[in-house]
């Protein structure tokens, strides 16, 4: 594990991940492992389908914009300022239910999530970048996630 790191704002490796901009901030390499940090942005509307994960818990804190949560069948929205955990293994989605793009900081505990992002990815230089949402993008999400212990699942309950 290295030593204690400031990250500039915009600065970490960008990802256009099936509509959601991720930026990279801190992973296995400074934390040895322990957890991986990253600053999201999504466009209204967006958001990914029902799915869970194996191997991570995951901490959303929303700096700006509405969230709806779903978590097996129960919904919530969140604001700037709300911390949401979400235990691996239980069901979930979030949704941009504003007018305007959210961000949120996600931490995904232990490490191994920014491998996901890089892999199912594609590697942009700025947010928000131009990239659609097509049959290519979803057919490369549906072959990773897989190899990452990430499972989509049946819509388990109303994100609106």
């Amino acid at each position: 594990m290295g030593t204690s790191i400031v990250i500039a704002p915009g600065v970490g490796e960008k990802y256009w991940l099936v509509g959601d901009h991720i930026t990279l901030k801190v992973g296995p390499a400074e934390t040895g492992g322990a957890y991986s940090v990253g600053v999201t942005w999504v466009a209204p509307g967006g958001g990914p389908p029902p799915h869970l994960h194996h191997r991570e818990d995951e901490m959303f804190y929303v700096i700006e914009g509405k969230v709806q949560f779903m978590q097996e069948g129960r919904a919530f929205v969140a604001g700037p300022g709300a911390a949401v955990f979400l235990k691996r293994g239980i069901s979930h989605a979030f949704k941009n239910v504003g007018d305007t793009p959210i961000r949120f900081v996600l931490v995904a505990m232990p490490s191994g999530f920014e491998s996901f992002v890089a892999k199912c990815g594609t590697a942009i230089d700025r947010i928000p970048c131009d990239l659609q949402v097509d049959g290519p993008a979803i057919q490369k999400l549906l072959a990773v996630v897989p190899e990452f212990g990430i499972e989509l699942v049946r819509d388990s309950g109303p994100v609106v």
